[in-house]
């Protein structure tokens, strides 16, 4: 599976994203935990898109910085972040640089997907991984397919009487997920996936020199179970850090050299 124009989704989404694809529920659960995630450490969200996390986080009192691949994306956000709150910088979640180091790193909202390669998905979390202070946590909030998808279009209700259609395949063979996204005035939005299911996720990050904290129900202390539909995956920075296959660990002393 290649790579789509990563910029594309935010060329198509990022005027009316706010309106059709934040779902305030979801949000307000993210909001309510990312606070006691970050202990009072630095946070940095990749693929922030709009900024629906990046912007009221800040406005908390949070140190916050934003990036998206998309510059569509960020200039939303900017234009929403009328306080100069959030750090904002135009970059791929894959191969992000800063010479900062944050206590929390948030992936949300499926935005791992977005990467259609499983060679892609370990770069990200890697990035993440090497961007994180000692015992540092990277959450990374995915959904989990439904067994019953059906076949053709689903309506779907965006807002109050506002409705459109969503159409979906799976490739168990590749794991590439296709939606075609019916607009209410007509037109289609396509975007091609590739789906990382929790037990993937782990792996990866285990690759990267992580450790598991946690998988939960969503923003949520609920633990995981089979038929959750969304998963938030904690993996934690351990005070000695070592992607797998470099030999020894990464001390402090070697960090800050």
């Amino acid at each position: 599976m290649t790579q789509p124009d990563p910029t594309r989704y935010g060329r198509e989404w990022a005027a009316d994203y706010d309106l059709y694809e934040v779902d305030d529920e979801l949000t307000a659960a993210a909001l309510a935990v990312i606070p006691d995630l970050a202990a009072g450490r630095p946070v940095l969200e990749v693929a922030a898109g709009t900024g629906r996390l990046a912007v009221p986080l800040a406005e908390l009192g949070l140190d916050v910085t934003a990036t998206d691949v998309s510059p569509d994306m960020i200039a939303a956000l900017r234009a929403k972040d009328t306080r100069g709150l959030v750090r904002t910088r135009v970059e791929p979640m894959e191969s992000f640089t800063d010479p900062r180091r944050y206590g929390l790193v948030v992936n949300a909202w499926n935005s791992i997907f977005m990467l259609t390669t499983a060679e892609l998905q370990q770069a990200a979390v890697t990035a993440a991984a090497q961007h994180l202070l000692p015992g540092g946590l990277l959450a990374v909030e995915v959904n989990v397919l439904r067994a019953d998808r059906p076949d053709g279009d689903e309506p779907i209700e965006f807002t109050p009487g506002v409705w459109g259609t969503v159409r979906s395949s799976y490739d168990p063979a590749t794991q590439r997920l296709e939606y075609s996204v019916g607009m209410p005035d007509g037109t289609r939005r396509d975007s091609v996936l590739r789906y990382l299911p929790v037990a993937e996720l782990l792996e990866m990050g285990t690759a990267a020199g992580l450790v598991r904290a946690g998988v939960s129900r969503g923003w949520s202390d609920v633990p995981f179970a089979e038929g959750d539909r969304t998963a938030v995956v904690l993996l934690q920075r351990p005070d000695t850090y070592a992607p797998a296959g470099r030999r020894g660990a990464m001390t402090r002393d070697e960090e800050r050299s």
